[in-house]
């Protein structure tokens, strides 16, 4: 599966958008793959295309592909710029898409768009707390000299006894 992380924003007609990139956290793992040229600091310009990565899962059937694409997008992060990211997350949870009834009309009679608007302030509420955290054991924890507990795994979730959460996929 392949999905295109654009710098627009879904609940505004899949409008361009532009800033600059104030957190960034890239999925990897097994059938996982992003190609990207982001990083924290950059800024996106209305001057190009809007893509700024490609998410590309793969697995041995559909349903390992989207597993795979589940926790991809739940672990990437993007902050400072509306993203395509949450309308994705909420297209692999989709029944209709699991099933394969798509048609043209697929984005406005699914339900896609109205439940990123219904999650989207908690959403934003979380993402604000992350950065924060993020910020904090940075400054916190910078000289290495100190160990925070509960060591992050290379997901920025805590480690799953056996290994990563994606290796069970």
């Amino acid at each position: 599966m392949e999905f295109r992380i654009n710098a627009e924003d879904p609940l505004a007609d899949f409008s361009p958008t532009t800033g600059r990139i104030e957190f960034l956290q890239i999925p990897h793992g097994p059938g996982v793959r992003v190609d990207s040229c982001l990083s924290e600091g950059m800024v996106v310009s209305p001057y190009y295309d809007s893509l700024v990565a490609k998410l590309i899962t793969f697995g041995s059937d559909f349903e390992q592909a989207r597993r795979r694409a589940l926790v991809s997008l739940d672990e990437f992060s993007i902050s400072g710029i509306n993203t395509t990211i949450p309308f994705h997350r909420e297209l692999v949870r989709n029944e209709r898409f699991i099933r394969g009834e798509m048609d043209t009309n697929f984005i406005h009679t699914s339900g896609i768009l109205k439940q990123i608007a219904k999650s989207g302030e908690s959403s934003l509420q979380d993402e604000h707390f992350i950065i924060a955290a993020l910020l904090l054991s940075r400054n916190q924890f910078s000289d290495g000299s100190k160990k925070a507990s509960g060591q992050l795994s290379t997901y920025g979730t805590k480690e799953k006894k056996g290994g990563r959460f994606s290796d069970a996929l």
